[in-house]
């Protein structure tokens, strides 16, 4: 394939770049463990790709008020920032895949996790050298569609490369990727390797089993 620097494509990262699903699990569950909440399983992956805020929320059955929220938010940043590059791994064949995607295209991540501790994290894995960017939430409690953290990936490339990058695809596990490539009008493809099935993200334009396939559609 010839090579089109002026293409983006973008990536979710819990469930597409790296596995972050027992990193994520001990960090909710030390921050419900200071309300006396009893212990979330990790079987339950429907928490994975919320935003921080709804996640404790939602974990916690909605128990918690808006002082214990920040309280638990910060014990969870605290207890991930400190275990968490040792829990988390990148999928095999990912740093293989970005190495060769990165010298074709403009790669970019964009994730509902917060912008600065998904930056850490991507340079904790040195996987940050592939990326133009990482985009996310800015603020902590904040809720953020994926569509405005696209948006604002989009310009941010844009201001760089004088307006002509083209945006091309979304790589995601979950529904909510594919609703955002769809609002954003570019391609929609699914990670089954990560932590939606094939039902979540049955109107992705493209499903792939593994790393490996996003070389032999890019």
């Amino acid at each position: 394939m010839s090579i089109d620097k002026s293409t983006v494509i973008a990536f979710d990262m819990d469930g597409v770049l790296i596995d972050s699903k027992s990193s994520i699990f001990n960090a909710l569950n030390s921050a419900l463990e200071i309300f006396g909440i009893r212990k979330i399983e990790s079987a339950n992956g429907d928490l994975i790709g919320l935003p921080l805020v709804e996640m404790l929320k939602s974990a916690s059955k909605y128990q918690l008020n808006d002082d214990q929220l920040k309280a638990a938010m910060q014990r969870f940043r605290t207890f991930n920032s400190e275990y968490g590059p040792q829990e988390v791994k990148p999928y095999e064949n990912i740093p293989r895949v970005l190495e060769t995607l990165s010298q074709r295209f403009k790669l970019v991540v964009v994730t509902s996790k917060l912008q600065t501790a998904a930056s850490d994290l991507l340079h904790s894995l040195d996987l940050h050298k592939h990326f133009f960017g990482t985009f996310g939430i800015q603020k902590d409690g904040e809720n953020e569609p994926k569509k405005s953290i696209l948006k604002r990936a989009q310009s941010s490339v844009d201001s760089v490369c004088c307006n002509d990058t083209k945006f091309l695809a979304l790589i995601g596990d979950r529904s909510t990727d594919v609703n955002a490539a769809r609002e954003f009008n570019i391609k929609a493809v699914g990670a089954l390797w990560g932590y939606g099935d094939e039902k979540e993200l049955q109107d992705a334009d493209i499903l792939l089993t593994e790393p490996m396939d996003l070389l032999k559609i890019f």
